[in-house]
């Protein structure tokens, strides 16, 4: 069933919040990354696990508040974890120790969770096929906006007041959130089509699915393109910071050029798609992806220290994934009306599972800079393998089950 146009601006607003609170998070948080090692006098791997169990905590939990929310209805499980997101922010923002901001950052990862799967299920719920590419792609020019801004006004927060002044603003967001899931996101997922929960029935679910081709390949192309940000945050703030010397501030506005591009490029994604088929824009924007890896990885293997060599490749990488991203939603969940907020479960624990996966093989290599020279690269052409593979096995007309 589609929306008036009312209901089609409101479901943008609320997905580009709720969606985009991952990613604000993670920016709020990065540049504290190196005040807190010093501030607490801890290596640099214990401040870089607050950022994975966060990211681990994120992508863990989206399978299972997906299921919930086919279970109990979208408003209700979006409120709950929020919550929790909030009281993570808390925590973090009182700790005192190492530990609890470890603690703090899970929480918030657990509760930043069902943003992305619930909001993706409303989409799928309201709209169908372009309808919903276009939607998720209008959300992704709005999520674009405070992302850009999130290191920028962490930087100069942190500079100003130290870095619990980042758990000052994501509690500020968390409460606002909170009331904006109670008071103004729409219930789209009646009774009548809510599925039952059970292991059992979870297992056969996500089973099904995954074995589901091109939701497979939607699935992995995430882990390796959309998980590239996540990867990105571990090691970045280290390569500008301590590799190219930037200041917390300069880092901050450094960070507006990607997040920039990435709002061209989306922008530019929602205006293609009144043309173009969801599906034809992914090949041709993992290939920009592997090309924009590449040029990072040879500007950090030849030694370079200068900041703009670094973050212009950067930047395009975001681009990229602006291209990308609404059309392997679609991918993953077209076909689904009881199970949507599972397919995006499944959707959302790749991208972030893939972004942990390869922060974690990124501490094993030598150095942040060795790490974010090497992994995109294998990430996007991982990504263009898995596209390939799954274009040989689907049908020549996927019907649309509306």
């Amino acid at each position: 069933m589609q929306g008036s146009s009312g209901l089609r601006r409101r479901v943008v607003l609320c997905g580009a919040l709720f969606v985009s609170l991952g990613p604000v998070s993670l920016g709020l948080f990065t540049p504290a990354m190196a005040v807190i090692a010093n501030d607490m006098n801890v290596e640099r791997g214990w401040v870089q696990a607050s950022l994975i169990v966060y990211v681990l905590g994120f992508s863990l939990f989206q399978l299972v508040s997906g299921p919930l929310s086919d279970a109990f209805g979208r408003r209700l499980v979006l409120a709950a974890f929020i919550g929790i997101y909030l009281f993570g922010s808390i925590v973090g923002l009182c700790a005192s120790s190492i530990s609890l901001i470890i603690i703090g950052r899970l929480a918030q990862g657990i509760g930043a969770a069902a943003g992305v799967t619930v909001l993706r299920a409303i989409v799928r719920d309201l709209f169908a096929g372009q309808e919903a590419a276009s939607v998720l792609s209008s959300i992704g020019t709005m999520l674009a906006v405070s992302p850009a801004i999130a290191p920028l006004i962490g930087a100069v927060t942190i500079e100003a007041v130290g870095w619990r002044g980042a758990f000052v603003v994501m509690s500020l967001v968390g409460a606002i959130l909170l009331l904006v899931s109670i008071l103004i996101v729409p219930e789209t997922h009646p009774p009548s089509r809510r599925a039952r929960l059970s292991v059992r029935y979870m297992s056969k679910m996500y089973l099904e699915l995954m074995t589901t081709p091109r939701v497979l390949a939607a699935a992995v192309t995430a882990a390796c393109s959309i998980g590239g940000i996540y990867m990105f945050a571990a090691f970045m703030p280290f390569v500008l910071m301590q590799h190219a010397g930037l200041t917390t501030l300069e880092f901050g506005v450094f960070m507006l050029f990607p997040s920039s591009l990435y709002t061209i490029g989306a922008y530019l994604t929602r205006r293609l798609l009144l043309r173009l088929d969801h599906q034809q824009l992914i090949l041709p924007g993992l290939v920009m992806l592997c090309s924009a890896s590449v040029s990072l990885g040879l500007v950090l293997l030849l030694g370079s220290t200068n900041a703009v060599a670094i973050i212009v490749p950067t930047a395009f990488f975001s681009f990229a994934l602006s291209i990308i991203t609404p059309a392997i939603t679609v991918q993953a969940m077209e076909g689904r009306k009881e199970t949507a907020g599972a397919a995006a479960a499944i959707l959302g624990f790749f991208q972030f599972g893939g972004g942990f996966t390869f922060g974690i093989a990124g501490m094993a290599l030598p150095s942040p800079v060795i790490a974010a020279a090497v992994l995109p690269v294998l990430m996007s052409i991982t990504a263009i393998l898995a596209q390939i593979v799954v274009a040989r096995h689907r049908a020549p007309n996927v019907m649309e089950i509306t």
